[in-house]
């Protein structure tokens, strides 16, 4: 189904929250509301675009906005969500993506060469009539907070209506997103990475820029157990030697160069296992491909 077009009836739906409670979009006839669809909860750019919100909540109240939060988390994901970052908004489980679906924003996404079908991050200015009077199909979380706030003031004024609503186009779809929907979800993608990598700074940043969502796992707190990291070393086709940080410190400290020549891969891959300093960032893992470093054409 195709992005929903300004001017459109905005499909209605109840589904529960991060409580449990039942909430329709119907109840909020007579008011403007955000509908804003997101892929992950507790991933790192829907907390940001989370927390804007929850950052405006006086004004949304005195503007008289509703904000909706829909992504296909369970019920139990959205309520850790909402008390781990302290959040102040509706959050909904779509879970089987219906709701996505009908609005147009469950499509095709492609990582590390792997077609998938996911959430399109996409907001929708619903106006007090219960109709689409503003589509963001290209949604920066940094500054969402305040993109939506400073739409609906436009759009109450009827003189800049127009110009707003003609700038919102609906996406197309292309054969390979049905084709597509016959395939299964990727597994969520977990990026091991470290603050202070600057190779693991940009490739964070790549991931970001094109929408796709990812469990942020330090390395050096957190690595991956002997049996993830036996598995990401297979799917990534790489040999084990490639997986070492030749430049850290601790690689040098414990003169891993030589070292490394009498241990079997099994002892490597324990080594490794448990000192996450020794591994090379980022590790990016999805449960069907790997990769380690960044090279843009791999994640492509």
């Amino acid at each position: 189904m195709a992005l929903l077009e300004v001017g459109k009836k905005a499909p209605l739906f109840t589904l529960a929250d991060q409580d449990g409670k039942k909430i329709k979009l119907s109840d909020y006839l007579g008011q403007w509301v955000v509908v804003y669809f997101y892929p992950k909860a507790n991933t790192p750019g829907c907390t940001v675009q989370a927390c804007g919100i929850s950052s405006i909540e006086s004004q949304l109240k005195k503007e008289k906005i509703a904000v909706l939060a829909l992504s296909p988390d369970p019920v139990n994901k959205l309520k850790n969500f909402e008390t781990k970052k302290e959040l102040k908004l509706e959050l909904l489980s779509d879970e089987e993506h219906k709701i996505a679906e009908k609005y147009g924003v469950w499509d095709l996404k492609k990582f590390m060469g792997r077609e998938f079908m996911g959430i399109l991050r996409t907001s929708f200015i619903v106006d007090p009539k219960g109709k689409i009077a503003h589509v963001m199909a290209k949604v920066n979380t940094k500054t969402h907070h305040e993109d939506v706030l400073a739409l609906i003031k436009e759009l109450k004024d009827p003189s800049s209506a127009s110009k707003t609503a003609a700038s919102s186009k609906p996406a197309k779809k292309t054969s390979a997103t049905k084709k597509a929907k016959a395939k299964s979800k990727t597994g969520a993608i977990k990026f091991y990475g470290y603050k202070k990598c600057g190779t693991a700074r940009k490739a964070e940043k790549w991931l970001k820029e094109h929408d796709l969502d990812f469990d942020y796992i330090d390395v050096t707190q957190k690595p991956p157990s002997q049996k993830e990291l036996k598995e990401i070393i297979s799917l990534s086709g790489k040999v084990i030697d490639k997986f070492y940080n030749t430049s850290g410190g601790r690689y040098k400290e414990l003169n891993m160069k030589e070292k490394k020549k009498d241990l079997s891969a099994a002892q490597q891959i324990k080594l490794l296992a448990g000192d996450g300093y020794l591994i090379k960032r980022p590790l990016v893992y999805d449960g069907s491909k790997a990769s380690v470093g960044f090279n843009e054409v791999e994640f492509a």
